[in-house]
C-alpha cells in the first residue's frame, strides 16, 4: 500500500486532514547547543588572552637608558647571554684570588666569550679590557676589525659594599645575592671606556622583557648617579 493511500485512509478515519509534524530528537538539540557553547568559550578565551598580552606589553616601564634584548640580532644576543653567564665564574675567581679576575685570566680559564675558541667566528675578533674598582669591575669589549658591532661593557657589582654605581639590578645587601651583573652597549663599535657613569656617555643597558624591574614605574632616585672618586685598575687589552 502506498504512503498516499495510508494518509488518505487515516484522514477518512479521523474525519479531517492530518498534518505531518517532524520532531527532532532531544539529543540532537542538546548537541547543537553544546557545540555552540564550546565555540563561544573558545572565542572568549582567545579574546581574553589577547587582552592579557596587550596589557602586559603596556605595563613594561622601560627607562630611557635601557633597551630590550629582543632588539638584538642573533650574534649580539649570543654575546649578551654569554657575558651574563660568566658571573658565577667571575665570583669564584674573585673569592679565590681576592680581586676580580682580568679578562686574560677568564680566557685562560676557557670562559666564553673571553675564550675566543668557544664563541662563533664573528665574535672571535673582540678585544677585552678590565677596569677593576675593587667593589665592582667593568669588562669592555670591542672589535677593532669591524665597524658594524656594538661596543660592550659587562659590569659586575658587589652588592655587599657601601658604594657601587647606580643604576644596577638587585638590592643592596641582599642576603641571597652578592653579585649583580648587567650588560651595556654603545653603537660606536670602538667606544672609549667612559668610566663609572655609563648612561650619561650614551651607553644603554640591555634588559629582558620579562625582567620584574620593568613591571613597575621607575623610582626617581633610581637614576641618581654619583661619582665615587675611585680610580680603576686597568688590566689587559691593548695599551
Amino acid at each position: 500500500m502506498s504512503r498516499k493511500i495510508r494518509i488518505a485512509q487515516a484522514q477518512a478515519a479521523a474525519g479531517g486532514p492530518i498534518r505531518e509534524v517532524v520532531v527532532h530528537p532531544l539529543d540532537a538539540r542538546r548537541e547543537t547547543l553544546g557545540l555552540l557553547l564550546a565555540v563561544g568559550v573558545i572565542v572568549l578565551a582567545m579574546g581574553l588572552r589577547f587582552l592579557s598580552l596587550a596589557a602586559n606589553e603596556e605595563q613594561l616601564y622601560l627607562r630611557p637608558y635601557q633597551r630590550l634584548s629582543d632588539g638584538l640580532n642573533d650574534s649580539q644576543r649570543t654575546l649578551y647571554r654569554s657575558l651574563l653567564a660568566t658571573v658565577q665564574d667571575i665570583g669564584a675567581l674573585r673569592d679565590q684570588n681576592g680581586f676580580f679576575p682580568e679578562a686574560e685570566l677568564l680566557e685562560y680559564e676557557m670562559i666564553p666569550p673571553f675564550a675566543k675558541s668557544l664563541v662563533p667566528k664573528d665574535l672571535q675578533g673582540f678585544v677585552w679590557e678590565t677596569y677593576d674598582y675593587s667593589t665592582w669591575v667593568d669588562y669592555i669589549g670591542y672589535n677593532p676589525d669591524s665597524d658594524q658591532d656594538f661596543s660592550y661593557i659587562l659590569r659586575v657589582i658587589d652588592l655587599h659594599t657601601d658604594y657601587h654605581p647606580s643604576p644596577h639590578p638587585g638590592a643592596d645587601y641582599d642576603p641571597n645575592q652578592r653579585l649583580a651583573a648587567q650588560v651595556w652597549v654603545h653603537r660606536d663599535p670602538q667606544r672609549a671606556y667612559p668610566g663609572e657613569r655609563l648612561a650619561i656617555d650614551g651607553w644603554t643597558w640591555v634588559v629582558d622583557a620579562n625582567d620584574p624591574m620593568l613591571q613597575k614605574p621607575p623610582d626617581a632616585r633610581a637614576f641618581k648617579q654619583t661619582t665615587s672618586g675611585q680610580q680603576p685598575v686597568k688590566r689587559g687589552g691593548e695599551e
